[in-house]
């Protein structure tokens, strides 16, 4: 407008952007003036054109003549902001919690330049992002705008997928958000970011509940544990393999909790003695294998048989006899065997190469009359349990007969022989009489007649004298 604040239509304005004023050929666009005096244009900025404050002039040259106008000018200034490239050069596909990963990249501007603060090359601050949480910054170098990130992962780290991200925040006054970007940043530059997947596998562990134990044969094992990363977190649906003595047995799988039991029924030929177990977990793409061992111990059960004649007396040698063999029936020799009757020591054996006892036992007066238990004890030995057997006899008392030639002797063939005497216990104090037992009367083997005891254990007989009698029995 001129100096009426008359609106100057159809005048031609240049507007130059003065930085390229130097250029050999400056920026600049000619507007011309609607009928209000406003003018419209669009300025080019140039690629390589520094951040930061630029100024624009916009001349007038005015109307030359008597009654022209004088030219004029104006200026105006405006910030340059520049686009940055952040880039991730190198970072880790695959990691273990715990494990250092290297995070390395470089930062520039949209010309592939360093950034620059008042025209010197400058650092800025660089942070490193895992699953879009802050972890770590740095500051680039000023040198090439290069950064290297040394982070260490947390053992907590959930398996699977995970992102590792970089951030520039741009400058803090100049660039929207305002305030967001670190004071150490140079002004004018714009965010900028760039991320990378990784996996992360964990390790894990066996918590073996059941390292050891005993397990007879024929019985179970029951073995438990519980698989767990490395900071305890349960592993759910997970196979867990159980190998013996290095002999893969079966798998099983874990529970919500973690938690596994697998049931070994013990064959019943198995070895006796120390048994190796072990538990494996063989891991998945995103859990390590993990393994735990233990040893147990395999014991047989045995059965014990003891055999004795009845009845027996006191003074009478008896032969006692048994077997000690293992759950298949299998004899075990030298095995020691304790014999007692009623809590007293009859004798201790040692089985044959087929696992059999036997043992002359003289039996002594120191038992009651009567039906007795004989108890074979076997001592645990080895990797055998302890057994015993038993069986029942009769403790019986020992009988005396007395025999009296009423008429001498001598006899004379074709006579007759008066015979008599006494039956009596002789394990009494009284020698007390047997009645009514009945007694075999023999001569020279073939028996004559018998006679049954009366009154106080007396007997009598009479028997005919034969021709061809030699000897007398009864």
């Amino acid at each position: 407008m001129d100096n009426q604040n008359s609106d100057l239509g159809n005048q031609s304005i240049v507007v130059t952007l003065v930085p390229t004023l130097d250029f050999s050929t400056p920026v600049q666009v000619t507007v011309i003036t609607s009928d209000n005096g406003s003018a419209f244009g669009v300025l080019p900025v140039p690629s390589n054109l520094s951040v930061g404050p630029s100024d624009l002039l916009a001349e007038y040259a005015g109307i030359s003549g008597a009654t022209g106008l004088v030219g004029t000018n104006a200026s105006s200034t405006f910030v340059v902001l520049a686009a940055t490239q952040l880039d991730i050069t190198e970072a880790p596909s695959v990691l273990t919690a715990g494990e250092t990963m290297n995070v390395n990249g470089s930062l520039v501007d949209d010309l592939g330049f360093v950034l620059m603060n008042g025209g010197v090359a400058s650092t800025a601050v660089v942070h490193l992002l895992i699953d879009g949480v802050p972890v770590a910054s740095m500051e680039t170098s000023a040198s090439d705008g290069s950064f290297m990130f040394v982070y260490t992962l947390p053992q907590g780290t959930t398996a699977g997928q995970h992102l590792v991200g970089v951030e520039f925040r741009g400058g803090r006054d100049w660039v929207d958000p305002i305030g967001v970007g670190e004071a150490n940043n140079p002004e004018y530059y714009l965010p900028s970011s760039d991320t990378a997947d990784f996996n992360v596998s964990v390790p894990t562990k066996i918590l073996f509940l059941t390292p050891s134990g005993e397990a007879d044969r024929e019985t179970t094992m029951t073995l438990q544990g519980r698989l767990l990363d490395i900071v305890d977190n349960p592993l759910p649906n997970m196979t867990v393999e159980v190998w013996l003595d290095g002999q893969w047995l079966t798998n099983t799988t874990t529970d919500a909790n973690g938690t596994f039991t697998a049931v070994h029924p013990v064959p019943a030929d198995a070895t006796l003695g120390p048994v190796s177990v072990q538990v494996r977990f063989t891991g998945t793409l995103t859990y390590l294998p993990s393994q735990s061992s233990g040893l147990w111990e395999i014991f047989s059960p045995i059965l014990v048989t003891v055999d004795i004649t009845s009845p027996v007396a006191v003074n009478q040698t008896v032969i006692v006899s048994g077997t000690v063999v293992d759950n298949q029936l299998m004899g075990i020799a030298g095995h020691e065997v304790l014999l007692t009757v009623d809590g007293i020591s009859v004798a201790t054996l040692l089985t044959d190469n087929d696992g059999d006892y036997t043992y002359a036992w003289l039996v002594p007066d120191l038992f009651e009359i009567g039906n007795q238990t004989i108890l074979a004890e076997v001592p645990a030995q080895g990797y055998y349990r302890a057994g015993q057997g038993n069986t029942t006899f009769f403790m019986s008392h020992r009988s005396f007969v007395t025999l009296d030639l009423d008429n001498g002797l001598d006899a004379t063939r074709g006579d007759l022989w008066e015979l008599s005497g006494r039956l009596y216990d002789f394990d009494t104090v009284d020698r007390d009489g047997l009645v009514g037992q009945t007694l075999s009367i023999s001569l020279d083997g073939a028996i004559l007649t018998t006679a049954v005891t009366g009154l106080d254990g007396a007997w009598s007989a009479t028997i005919p004298v034969t021709m061809e009698a030699k000897q007398l029995c009864y």
